[in-house]
């Protein structure tokens, strides 16, 4: 829970780490609410996105870890849910997102998992959209787990693969190469073709589809990667 709404809750916790999510909220939301302000966004495949709207309003997103960033920024105050971790660095980031109007499911495949699935599954109740980075929280680099399409295949939703690019790239040197976005660059976000999950897949056939939906997510990050090699 993020400290800016419930500060009661986290009186518990070390005054260092009160400190840094107090920060999280209030700082680090605002500075993205700013960079929103600075950047240009190319959107290409918008209609992917807005076919699923249009027909029952709901969709879940996949991105990679380290590409969050310019999704985040254009979908500020949608009220879309995320998949946050439960661990340390995920009170940070459950903080940045509930600062930026984004509603929060918290687990991972690893931790706190089949709650979170649950959880997902109620949402999809009614309309919406969840995102999860399918690497996450911690890796392998650009791998995905088959945690997104459990919850595509019990509640008949799509997903969508997204990712990003920007014309002056800066990644950190972290796990998942985190792309950090600079002031003032020209942004692409690239919504691909929506991937249904089938039901009563054999193990065999849920493992070729995981491979299929990690190329579709390759496929959208060349695309990003090169849209701004174009001629001109």
């Amino acid at each position: 829970m993020a400290i800016g709404m419930n500060a009661k809750t986290n009186l518990t916790v070390p005054l260092k780490q009160r400190f840094f999510l107090w920060l999280s909220y209030n700082v680090a939301g605002r500075f993205i609410r700013l960079l929103k302000k600075t950047v240009r966004l190319t959107i290409i495949g918008d209609e992917n996105l807005q076919t699923l709207i249009n027909d029952g309003g709901k969709a879940i997103f996949i991105v990679w870890h380290g590409n969050i960033i310019i999704p985040i920024m254009r979908h500020i105050d949608e009220g879309v849910v995320i998949l946050v971790s439960e661990h340390a660095d995920g009170e940070i980031v459950a903080n940045i997102l509930s600062s930026l109007g984004f509603d929060l499911v918290r687990g991972s495949t690893t931790r706190g998992g089949s709650r979170a699935l649950k959880d997902m599954m109620k949402r999809f109740k009614s309309p919406g959209i969840i995102g999860i980075t399918p690497d996450g929280p911690k890796g392998p680099y650009r791998k995905l787990k088959i945690g997104v399409m459990i919850l595509s295949q019990r509640t008949g939703v799509p997903i969508i693969p997204i990712s990003a690019y920007t014309s002056r790239p800066k990644f950190l040197n972290s796990w998942d190469k985190f792309h950090f976005i600079r002031p003032f660059v020209h942004c692409v976000l690239i919504y691909g073709k929506p991937v249904s999950i089938e039901r009563g897949l054999t193990d065999s056939q849920l493992e070729e589809k995981r491979l299929e939906l990690e190329k579709a997510v390759h496929e959208v990050d060349n695309l990003a990667e090169n849209f701004f090699k174009r001629p001109g």
